[in-house]
C-alpha cells in the first residue's frame, strides 16, 4: 500500500492537479496607479495593430534583461519616432511601458500559480509521508517496503524543494519588475493625462 500510495504521487508531476485554493493576492506597490492602468488600456483600443503589435514586442525585449525605468527613455523613442510630435512621443512611450507591466504581470501572476501547486504537492508528499510511516511492518518484507517508499518520498521532496526554490527566485524577479513598471506608469501618467488617446491613430509603426 505504501508504495502504491507514492507510486500514484510520484506520476502526477508538481501542479498537475486543479488549483481549489482562492487566487493570490495581486503583488503591487502600496498605491495603484488606477487611472494610469486606465489610459494605457485606452491606448490600446487606439493605436493600430502595427503599432500596439510593436509596442509588445518592444515591451519583450526590454524584459529579456532586468528591467530598469531607465530602459524606457525618452531619447530612445524618439529616436524611433522622429517626424512624431513630442506629445505623440511620449504617448508611444507610456504604451510601451504598460505593455511591459502588462506582460511583467502575467508571467508573475503565473509563476505566483505554480508556487502554489509546488506547496500544494509539498504538503501532500508531507502527509503521505506520515502515513508511511504510521504504518506497521509486521514481516521483513513489509518492513523494506516501507523503508523504500520512505526513500522515493524523501527523495521527491527533495527535488519539489528545489524546484520550489527556482521558482520562488523567478517569481521574485517578475514582481519586481511589476513594481517597477507600476510606479513607473504613475509618474509617467502624469505628462500624458492631458494627451487625447486618439493621438496614436496618426502613429505608424517604426521601420525596423
Amino acid at each position: 500500500m505504501a508504495i502504491l500510495l507514492f507510486a500514484v504521487l510520484l506520476v502526477f508531476p508538481a501542479g498537475a492537479r486543479a488549483q481549489q485554493d482562492e487566487p493570490a493576492p495581486a503583488t503591487e506597490p502600496a498605491v495603484l496607479p488606477a487611472e494610469a492602468l486606465s489610459y494605457g488600456a485606452e491606448l490600446e483600443k487606439h493605436a493600430s495593430p502595427k503599432l500596439l503589435d510593436w509596442a509588445r514586442k518592444h515591451a519583450r525585449d526590454l524584459l529579456r534583461d532586468e528591467f530598469t525605468a531607465n530602459e524606457l527613455s525618452a531619447a530612445s523613442i524618439a529616436k524611433l519616432f522622429p517626424a512624431q510630435p513630442a506629445n505623440a512621443q511620449e504617448t508611444v512611450r507610456f504604451l510601451v511601458g504598460y505593455e511591459v507591466y502588462r506582460r511583467s504581470s502575467s508571467r508573475q501572476e503565473s509563476r505566483a500559480a505554480y508556487l502554489r501547486d509546488l506547496d500544494r504537492d509539498i504538503e501532500d508528499l508531507d502527509h503521505r509521508i506520515r502515513m508511511v510511516e504510521a504504518t506497521g511492518a509486521p514481516t521483513l518484507a513489509a518492513a523494506e517496503n516501507r523503508n523504500a517508499a520512505l526513500a522515493n518520498g524523501q527523495r521527491r521532496r527533495e527535488q519539489l524543494e528545489i524546484q520550489r526554490r527556482l521558482a520562488a527566485s523567478s517569481e521574485e524577479v517578475e514582481r519586481k519588475r511589476v513594481d517597477t513598471a507600476l510606479r513607473w506608469l504613475a509618474e509617467a501618467h502624469s505628462r500624458v493625462k492631458d494627451t487625447p488617446v486618439e493621438i496614436l491613430r496618426a502613429v505608424p509603426a517604426p521601420r525596423t
